[in-house]
């Protein structure tokens, strides 16, 4: 689901008043709900995993393995727009079992806090129930979907 900070962003970015998503450096983060969002459209609560385990949001480096390295071609049907991983995405090897397991990811534009960019429900969760695991999003696991208005 889109949420109000990108779509915000995006009519500043048409004006020139905001970096393009292409400038920033995204973040994967796991959740172990969809996010409480308030009647603005807003996220209150982010459900995300806590560091437990050893659990860190995936960076996807804009400069060297941005998002076109995990996810195929857009497609464009009946007024929806979607992308789905095309690759596994990896996690950073487990220190121990993470806090709960995750059933929706969001993308972010910080290593911590900041603002959520979209976020949906994973298709396959992601359970990691101990040490030295290499947790990943599955391959077409994680679709990001828009529907016009």
């Amino acid at each position: 689901m889109i949420l109000k900070y990108f779509a915000s962003n995006m009519v500043l970015q048409a004006l020139g008043q905001a970096a393009s998503p292409a400038d920033m450096d995204i973040y994967i983060a796991l959740l172990s709900a969809a996010p409480t969002l308030n009647s603005a459209g807003e996220v209150t609560a982010l459900n995300e995993l806590t560091s437990a385990g050893g659990y860190a949001r995936k960076h996807i480096d804009k400069n060297t393995n941005g998002l076109e390295a995990y996810f195929g071609n857009v497609t464009y049907e009946d007024g929806v727009t979607s992308i789905t991983n095309t690759k596994e995405i990896h996690f950073d090897i487990s220190t121990g079992a993470y806090s709960a397991a995750a059933t929706h990811f969001a993308l972010i534009n910080g290593a911590t806090g900041n603002n959520v960019l979209f976020y949906g429900a994973l298709s396959s969760s992601v359970t990691v129930s101990a040490a030295n695991k290499v947790p990943v999003i599955q391959k077409n696991s994680l679709t990001i979907t828009v529907q016009s208005a």
